[in-house]
């Protein structure tokens, strides 16, 4: 299998949030930031499948969520094209971190 690859975090403002904004992000965010990160997950013919295959090594590898966090450890939720469904939800979620800084300045809107 070939080796996939990762990008580095984008910072999109996606704008009003009825959960307001984060006191320690940016002035030039309107609303919520949120980190749009890029993977690229086996290509199955139902891509959910395909998903779960992905999370699946990835907790294998890093299965302990306080000492090696990862992805795998948290929930992951459909935008698209069923938004608020849930796919994955594994059984030990780590609790939140607390946050003491913001993201840093807007590099984009999100796409509407």
């Amino acid at each position: 299998m070939p080796r996939l690859f990762r990008r580095n975090p984008t910072h999109w403002d996606w704008g009003p949030s009825k959960f307001g904004r984060c006191p320690y992000d940016d002035p030039s965010y309107t609303g919520r930031a949120v980190d749009v990160m890029l993977w690229v997950i086996p290509d199955r013919p139902d891509p959910i499948e395909g998903l779960h295959e992905w999370l699946s090594e990835r907790l294998a590898k890093k299965p302990n969520a306080i000492r090696t966090p990862d992805l795998a450890h948290e929930p992951v939720v459909l935008i698209r094209p069923e938004p608020g469904r849930v796919v994955w939800d594994p059984p030990s979620v780590p609790p939140p971190r607390n946050k003491t800084e913001g993201h840093p300045a807007t590099l984009r809107r999100a796409p509407a």
